[in-house]
């Protein structure tokens, strides 16, 4: 019995610190999964409001929150492939670098320590390149950020294009011309050339604020250093999925019939294009005459769904009609 109870506190504690640890565990996998949750409803948000704008619906329609999550997905798995793939040949490059560096370091280790001169002015060299180092690479980095990659209006230059169901962009500058057409043609291959040249752009960004970051370590004027870097990294960061919108990802809709309830003026089936669908009401968007219409549900006697289409492919057929 004096076994028994001297023995239970100690079970208690070794069970007490088990399910502390399951607890914490299952605190920090939910936390993360909640920041996973975030960011994706974040990104599908932003694919929606560009896409939005981008067709001038972004008063007329709201989708759910399911289908931010959705997006969001899909954009974090398409830029992961994109990056994977294009990565491939740099890693090659990075092993063969490696390689160089360390069989450059063997030699400098077998021969050139054993330098008088080096040896003797060793200290000296360590310590002008440790204080003159730091600001020189900086202001490389820097340079290479403002006149290379440091050009927000450049890079959000196809999210200046907006209400393209409603007017006629014939008065539009040349280069959103270029990409209305693109947009309209379904030029898959250069709207992706110019979402991957975005999406290149934002890695490079990073990869220079991440060298300012380790440049700038330790240093005084560190702070003030980094803020160019890390505001670009941020507005390139929210810009990103809404050039996906409007550049990558198809926007396609239903191909609807409807057939108008007892009482309508119309009892013949419509070719409409269902832009969302409530509890209420069904949203319409009729190409051939550049309008959106509600209908109550209670107005439709039926709606049939016979397939998908581009709405700007339905931009561009109707153009091309004489």
């Amino acid at each position: 019995m004096e076994g028994t109870a001297s023995g239970t506190p100690e079970t208690a504690h070794r069970t007490g610190g088990v399910v502390a640890g399951f607890s914490g565990a299952v605190r920090l996998f939910a936390g993360s999964v909640g920041t996973i949750g975030i960011a994706l409803y974040v990104c599908g948000f932003l694919i929606s409001v560009a896409q939005q704008h981008l067709l001038g619906l972004g008063r007329l329609v709201t989708y759910s929150h399911d289908e931010y999550v959705q997006q969001g997905g899909g954009f974090l798995a398409d830029i992961s492939t994109t990056l994977v793939i294009a990565a491939e040949p740099f890693s090659l490059a990075l092993i063969f670098v490696t390689l160089m560096g360390t069989g450059a370091a063997a030699v400098w280790r077998k021969f050139g320590a054993r330098h008088r001169w080096w040896r003797a002015n060793a200290r000296r060299w360590h310590l002008l390149v440790r204080l003159a180092w730091p600001p020189l690479v900086y202001l490389f980095l820097l340079i290479l950020l403002l006149f290379k990659y440091g050009d927000p209006i450049e890079f959000g230059l196809p999210l200046r294009l907006a209400n393209i169901l409603f007017h006629d962009p014939d008065a539009t500058a040349p280069p959103l011309q270029n990409i209305h057409t693109l947009l309209i043609a379904d030029g898959k291959n250069g709207l992706g050339a110019l979402f991957e040249d975005r999406l290149f752009t934002f890695v490079a960004v990073g990869l220079l604020c991440l060298f300012a970051h380790y440049v700038t370590a330790g240093q005084r004027w560190r702070r003030p250093a980094m803020a160019p870097f890390a505001l670009l990294m941020v507005l390139y960061a929210f810009m990103l999925p809404m050039l996906y919108g409007v550049l990558k990802l198809r926007m396609e809709f239903p191909i609807v019939m409807v057939w108008p309830g007892v009482g309508e003026k119309t009892t013949d089936g419509q070719r409409y294009l269902l832009l969302n669908m409530t509890e209420q009401v069904a949203v319409l968007y009729l190409a051939a005459e550049h309008k959106v219409i509600w209908r109550h549900r209670d107005h439709i006697e039926r709606l049939d769904v016979v397939g998908m289409a581009r709405i700007l492919s339905e931009l561009g057929a109707k153009k091309a009609k004489p």
